[in-house]
Formats: C-alpha cells, structure tokens, sequence
C-alpha cells in the first residue's frame, strides 16, 4: 500500500517474517546489556564498548550491500555533525592547553556513536532492517531483557561496573517498554496495553531490588500512565478480567511507591539520598560556572573528569543551608574521596565540553526528542517525557543506546522527504 510519510511519522519498515527477523532483534536487545572493556591511556581509564555498537554497525554495512543507501539532502545533518565534533576535537587537542588524550578520545567517540548510532537505527528502520516484531517476539525480547539485566546485577556484574546495572541497564528496560508502545501503535489493544504494564511492573521490581532510585520513581510514574491507558481501553468493551487485572498492575505501581517510601527507603538510606542529591547540585553549580569561565569553547571534550573533583569536596561547595535541609552530616564527607568524572547532567556535560559547538548538538538532540513526542500514541509520548527526566537532567544520557532505537524512529521518518512515498505496509 502506498502511503505518504508525514514528518512526524515514525518508519518501521516491512515487518520480516520467518527466523532471520526473530534472530537479528534478540542479537539487537542482547547486545543492549553487554559490554567490552576498554582501556585508554597510562591511567587506564575504562570505555565501555557496548556489543549494541558493533551489531548495529554490520547491520548497516549489511543493509548497504543488499539494498543500497537512498542519499538525500537530509542526510547532511548529521554527517555534517559528526564533522563538526570530529574537527573541533581536533582543534581541541592541538591548541588546547595540556588537555587529557584519554578523556579526548572517550567523549568524542561517545557523541560520534551517539550521532551515527541513532542516524544508523533510523536508516535500519527506514531500509526494512528494523521490522516491527510480532507479539510474541516482543514478549520474549522482554523476557529476555530482564533476566540479562537482574542476572548481572546479582551475579555476574564485578563492582566497579555497579553503575551499568543501576543506571543503564534499568533506563533500557524501561525505554524498551517506550519503544513497543511506538512499534505496537497501529495494534494497541487493551491487551497488548496490560502486557506492557505488566512488563514495566517487573522493571519497577527490579529497579528497587538494584537501589536504582531515579528509575524507581520513573517507572512507576510511567507504569501508572500505562495502566491508566489498559483501563480505558476496555471503556467500550469492558471486561472484568482485563480491568481487573489493569487495576492489579496499578496497585503494583503505587504499592512499590508506599513500599519505597516506608520500608524500602532504608534500603536507600545506605546510599545517603540527600547525599546524592547534595552531590548533584554541586556537580551543577560547578558545571555552570566552568561554562560561564570557559565559554564559547568549552574546557574541551572529556575534560571535566580530569579536573580532581571528588565527593569531598564537592561536599563542601554547597551552601550550609541546604546541606542541612537535605539531611546532610556537615561534620564530614558524604561520600569519601570517589573521583567524579561525569557532570550527571545531559545539557550542562554538553556545554562545558563543548562550548558552542554544544547548540548544534542540542539542536539534533531536541528536534528529534520533538518528532518522537509528536508520534502517536499520545500515552507513549506522555512516558516518553516522563523516561526524558532521569536520562537527561540526572545522567549523561548520550550513553544509554535504548534510547537510540526510540530516536531513531524520529530520524528514520526525518531522513524520507517529504514529498517521498514509500511503500511501508506490513
């Protein structure tokens, strides 16, 4: 059937039938909860290679063999950001003052695969690649995805890579449940609606279980969203066991609220909440000034970890007052002497690493963000921005690749001309 593509209309491609379409999107969500270390430089500084990277990069070279690449004027964007990054990287190097070549190489090559990963998943979308899974592919892709996250959480993670667990690994899941919302938009029954809940009611389990805080509060704002959506479609069509159900899975959600509010907060008290959130706010009032000193060039990408910031005396950077509005014990460290080498803030990283250079990113970043919230379903959009929060304001959220498979379905619809028609049925 041919169907004109408007500019906010995601494209998914040709649905794949038989074993080839199952295999390469249990590869594609597997590879979301693996990583390769990496070393860099005499300190030996870490960079995580996500096995997602690799896959998606030989699907593209694959597709590009098979079917070619439909160049257009729209593609300039993003090679032409990659450019960008690549020179001012350059130029960073060879006349900034003794920047740190490990740091350089780690946050370049992390905006570049944020760049070329999200353009790469629209262009799989776009070729027929990325087909849209069928329902039980979907259920077992999710199956999948948490026992590969909670199975390294518990045993098989080594300390240091707590972080992965925590942070990563939690936001794929919970952006994986996104993701099917956008994919399933043509199929959404109240079924397949109560099947996410219940998927994001386990992620909600299993973000409390890993003390990822955050995403904890997230997923049960999302899944309340999610299980409001299961209830009202049964609205017209009502049925005890579905509505039930839809209701069991919304007592999930604002059960694990009161849990983590009554019982469940000493689990977090071990972290020291307001510690953390102390942490943040000192990581961001120092961001903004080192922005303010340092602007439009930025202190140069990868920078910000080799400056000697710890939680001690980050601890101290804040005022008396709201250290002891937020519990902290002004006596001594919050934390220790841990090395923070991430600003924890999406916009305000890119800005002190980047300077200037920063707003053309901001500018593909947001314009995509946009086309994702204006797709339909509506639900879908509302947890989209409820997912953004934690990933961009609380992390440096370039790094979390589920993410890319959401933008990539705004790209993929951003690369098609708009007066193009293509043949994108099932």
């Amino acid at each position: 059937m041919q169907t004109s593509l408007s500019d906010a209309e995601p494209v998914t491609g040709i649905r794949a039938v038989g074993r080839e379409g199952h295999i390469l999107w249990l590869i594609v969500i597997s590879g979301l909860f693996l990583n390769v270390t990496l070393h860099f430089g005499y300190t030996g500084r870490e960079l995580w290679l996500s096995i997602f990277d690799v896959v998606l990069l030989l699907l593209l070279v694959r597709q590009i063999i098979q079917r070619g690449v439909e160049w257009n004027a729209r593609m300039l964007w993003p090679i032409a950001t990659v450019l960008v990054l690549v020179v001012t990287a350059c130029a960073a190097y060879y006349f900034g003052e003794t920047l740190e070549l490990a740091g350089l190489l780690r946050e370049t090559i992390k905006y570049i695969g944020f760049v070329v990963g999200v353009t790469t998943c629209g262009l799989l979308f776009r070729g027929g690649s990325f087909a849209s899974p069928s329902i039980p592919t979907l259920i077992a892709l999710g199956f999948i995805s948490l026992v590969m996250w909670l199975s390294q959480a518990f045993f098989f993670v080594s300390p240091e890579k707590t972080s992965l667990t925590v942070n990563s690994y939690s936001n794929a899941c919970l952006a994986l449940s996104i993701f099917a919302m956008y994919l399933l938009r043509d199929r959404m029954t109240q079924s397949i609606w109560i099947g996410i809940a219940l998927y994001q009611a386990l992620v909600l389990i299993g973000c409390i279980l890993v003390h990822a805080t955050a995403m904890s509060m997230t997923t049960a704002l999302v899944l309340m969203v999610t299980g409001t959506m299961a209830m009202a479609a049964g609205v017209h069509r009502p049925s005890i066991v579905r509505c039930t159900f839809a209701l069991a899975v919304l007592a999930v959600a604002i059960g694990a609220l009161m849990l983590w509010f009554a019982g469940g907060y000493d689990a977090f008290r071990s972290y020291d909440l307001g510690g953390g959130v102390a942490i943040r706010l000192a990581l961001w009032q120092e961001a903004v000034r080192l922005v303010w000193e340092n602007f439009p060039f930025g202190i140069g990408p990868g920078q910000f970890g080799e400056l000697g910031y710890t939680e001690y005396n980050l601890s101290f950077s804040l005022n008396s007052d709201v250290l002891r509005w937020l519990g902290v014990d002004l006596s001594g460290p919050i934390f220790g002497a841990l090395p923070m080498r991430f600003v924890h803030n999406t916009i305000l990283a890119m800005l002190v690493d980047w300077g200037i250079v920063a707003l053309l990113l901001m500018a593909l970043l947001f314009t995509l963000i946009w086309r994702v919230i204006r797709m339909p379903p509506s639900a879908a959009a509302i947890c989209y921005c409820l997912y953004l929060l934690p990933t961009l304001l609380l992390h440096d959220g370039l790094g979390f690749r589920a993410h890319y498979l959401i933008l990539g379905l705004a790209i993929g619809s951003f690369l098609v001309p708009r007066k193009e028609v293509g043949d994108f049925s099932d």
